[in-house]
């Protein structure tokens, strides 16, 4: 709808706008050529509107109770909770394994770990080779190793690790063959590592083409 539109964005002030408009069409039915069935269905849709916007609003008060419900509910159980939880715990016939199954210890979440897809490489004359990868589902905080080889059957060797998603291997010699690999890593799991890329020799482009 049009900025400078004559019909009123705001469902309040639309409420008054047809309901007056479906009134003035009633008025006018006779000069302007309206047909009583048109007029009968502008009145209708006034009607219905305002009888739309009503339920809306009595589901918003509803709503907000509800939540003002719940939230009031969730801090009595909570409360109440810890201090059958406290009981538990300081039971000393139970152990932490009857306390994991209760709930009642912190336990990290555990995050998954996808393999890095998407990865480019491109080499530069300066001896710069630009890497691009996608996190994917791997959250924020995941390290991504960083690995290259020399040739196919050369075995993979360390560069870097990161918490970026894009590396640039520096002091390398422009135009030689070069393969790399990403793998994610969160705490002590690995994720297999990515397809491997290369960099062919001589193939040297623009610092624009990396950034596309």
């Amino acid at each position: 709808m049009p900025q400078d539109d004559y019909i009123p964005r705001p469902d309040d002030n639309f409420g008054v706008w047809i309901k007056n408009f479906a009134a003035k069409c009633e008025a006018y039915q006779t000069e302007v050529g309206f047909t009583k069935e048109q007029v009968q269905t502008i009145q209708s849709y006034a009607a219905q509107f305002k009888a739309d916007l009503r339920n809306v609003q009595a589901a918003k008060i509803n709503y907000v109770s509800s939540v003002v419900g719940k939230d009031s509910t969730r801090k009595i159980a909570t409360d109440f909770a810890r201090s059958l939880a406290r009981q538990i715990k300081g039971t000393p016939t139970l152990r932490n394994s009857d306390f994991v199954e209760c709930g009642v210890v912190y336990s990290k979440p555990q995050y998954s770990l996808e393999t890095v897809r998407g990865l480019k490489c491109v080499g530069y004359s300066d001896g710069i080779n630009a890497l691009k990868w996608k996190r994917g589902e791997n959250a924020k905080g995941t390290i991504f190793l960083i690995e290259y080889r020399y040739s196919e059957n050369s075995p993979w060797q360390f560069a870097d690790a990161v918490t970026r998603t894009d590396y640039r291997h520096s002091d390398q010699i422009p135009g030689r063959t070069m393969f790399y690999r990403v793998t994610a890593k969160r705490a002590n799991k690995k994720s297999a590592p990515s397809p491997s890329v290369v960099v062919y020799p001589g193939y040297m482009v623009s610092e624009e083409n990396i950034a596309a």
